[in-house]
């Protein structure tokens, strides 16, 4: 509990104002990854298959993304997709809460960026929202049926963002901290009912028309930011009343 008091020195006088209360739980992240253990050349979902693998479960194929020191945004190290990289950023199916889903991108200029969300950690089944930052400067996100048209920089490191409310079946993408679009979660990207559910992330080497696609991506960030985490137990009945003899258990 917090006692708000009207209380003072002696000899003050208590008078305060209070706004903006916030009551939050705050969660160990999840994950955080800027792949400064690694060496230059290693391979992501070879060094760390706990939380990553690639859409053939096929890690240190050309489907897994690449180390290498071209970019940073942190250190000395980024993952590299072009090419036939499909990586997958293993999310654990998770059915309730709210979650932070954020990295940092960059994207050449004149190449092109792309990425989606899977509703199944098992890629393929569902994709939530696609992502497709073309070579012009020109973005297009697709969700639930609609694609929404926005602008980004390049040769920049971008700051993306992701929030997911599973408990709420709500969704927003960020881009520099700015709201690009707020869609129901639930939802497939093409369009029509999906599962409530945060599967993964395909950091994928896809563009549109005629575009080339190469970007960085640098801090990986996963993060619980609240809601449900643990199971629901219920007992039938609810209550119950009984007597054991002396010595019995």
């Amino acid at each position: 509990a917090l006692n708000v008091y009207a209380g003072a020195p002696t000899g003050d006088d208590p008078l305060y104002y209070m706004d903006d209360v916030l009551y939050q739980q705050i969660f160990e992240p999840l994950l955080f990854e800027d792949f400064e253990s690694y060496t230059v050349g290693d391979y992501v979902a070879v060094v760390n298959p706990t939380w990553f693998t690639t859409w053939s479960n096929n890690p240190g194929s050309a489907e897994d993304a690449l180390i290498v020191d071209d970019q940073a945004y942190s250190g000395s190290n980024s993952a590299q997709v072009e090419g036939s990289t499909d990586l997958i950023l293993k999310l654990g199916d998770k059915t309730a809460g709210q979650f932070a889903v954020d990295w940092k991108m960059y994207i050449p200029a004149g190449y092109a960026g792309y990425y989606n969300f899977q509703h199944f950690e098992a890629p393929g089944v569902e994709w939530a929202v696609e992502v497709y930052f073309n070579a012009d400067g020109t973005a297009d996100l697709n969700a639930d049926g609609a694609t929404i048209s926005f602008t980004y920089d390049q040769d920049t490191w971008l700051d993306i963002g992701h929030y997911i409310d599973l408990d709420a079946d709500v969704a927003e993408m960020y881009l520099e901290g700015k709201v690009v679009h707020t869609w129901t979660w639930s939802t497939q990207a093409s369009g029509g009912a999906g599962a409530n559910q945060l599967g993964g992330v395909d950091f994928f080497a896809g563009a549109q028309g005629s575009d080339v696609p190469l970007y960085y991506f640098d801090d990986v960030s996963y993060e619980q930011l609240g809601g449900a985490t643990d199971p629901m137990i219920e007992v039938d009945p609810m209550s119950f009343e009984e007597e054991v003899g002396t010595g019995n258990s």
